[in-house]
């Protein structure tokens, strides 16, 4: 299904086993980061530990399909649920998708994340048509998605300056993010950004 906003936020607060693979797709690449490590560390924490956590390129699945089919039905040594990331996905992908979530019992959570995907990608609409998959769209961050950023930053933005970053600021998230973390270095232990700054 299609995850909006709101199925994002209720999944991360809550993750439950329903939710089998997440397809997250789209331009806006540091988005994409971004939602692939909240995914991964609403099921596993450390979004690093190698016992848990598997990261995959598209390229190496399609060479040899055999490495998701056994990294998706591979346990956890010390328990709990495990994640297996795959980067850079394609269309190729779908079919070995469709076919391992097909009666299969296991509890990983599969991420595929690809720039290269869109809306009308076969692996997005499997995603979309699919109860047990999510299709996260990831497109460019618009003014109100920099606001919601600017809010999260823990400082006080006057009117101007919002208006001023919001005109300046990319639409890539990762982009954004590095240039506000300059800005707050900047800023040091000033706490009220004004157009001035």
């Amino acid at each position: 299904m299609q995850f909006k906003q709101a199925q994002i936020d209720k999944y991360l607060k809550k993750p439950d086993d329903v939710l089998r693979c997440a397809v997250i797709y789209g331009s806006n690449e540091g988005l994409q980061a971004e939602y692939v490590k909240k995914f991964t560390t609403a099921v596993c924490p450390d979004p690093y530990d190698p016992f848990r956590v598997v990261y995959l390129n598209g390229s190496d699945i399609n060479s040899d399909p055999g490495i998701l089919f056994g990294e998706y039905n591979g346990q956890s040594l010390m328990g709990g649920r495990r994640v297996v990331i795959v980067r850079d996905g394609d269309n190729n992908l779908t079919k070995h998708v469709k076919a391992l979530l097909e009666n299969n019992v296991s509890d990983t959570l599969l991420i595929v994340s690809s720039g290269s995907l869109n809306k009308k990608s076969s692996l997005v609409k499997l995603a979309e048509d699919s109860e047990d998959m999510a299709a996260v769209a990831c497109y460019e961050d618009k003014n109100e998605d920099i606001c919601s950023v600017l809010k999260s930053m823990g400082m006080t933005f006057e009117p101007a300056a919002v208006q001023l970053l919001c005109s300046r600021l990319s639409g890539d998230r990762m982009v954004n993010l590095n240039e506000l973390e300059k800005l707050a270095t900047y800023m040091g232990t000033a706490k009220n950004v004004t157009a001035e700054i």
